[in-house]
């Protein structure tokens, strides 16, 4: 995959999903040596003690996070972002309420 290709994977995931993840692998040089995608449906932030892991299905791994590039979309709690798609329906769903409390 070129550099971007999975800038625009990344972006994309980031935009419908609130999230994008990729999987850190690192060389035997201690350099991170390769980045792979995980789809955002695959991943589950936990918190545990103010530790952060990621619970990745698909292949099955908890991953920290040094083990994984995560970008999150705006807004959300700190840790995770919002899907700009699911945040734009909500602000449209709450205009169309209050044209029908006018109307």
């Amino acid at each position: 995959m070129s550099a971007v290709t999975f800038f625009e994977s990344m972006t994309a995931a980031m935009v419908l999903h609130g999230n994008c993840y990729a999987e850190i692998k690192w060389g035997g040089d201690g350099q991170p040596k390769q980045l792979e995608l995980r789809h955002p449906e695959t991943v589950f932030v936990e918190v545990i003690d103010d530790d952060i892991a990621y619970r990745v299905s698909n292949p099955n791994s908890v991953l920290l996070p040094e083990n994984m590039l995560h970008v999150p979309g705006i807004g959300g709690d700190g840790i995770q972002g919002w899907s700009v798609i699911s945040y734009a329906q909500q602000s449209l769903g709450a205009a169309l309420a209050g044209l029908r409390r006018l109307g």
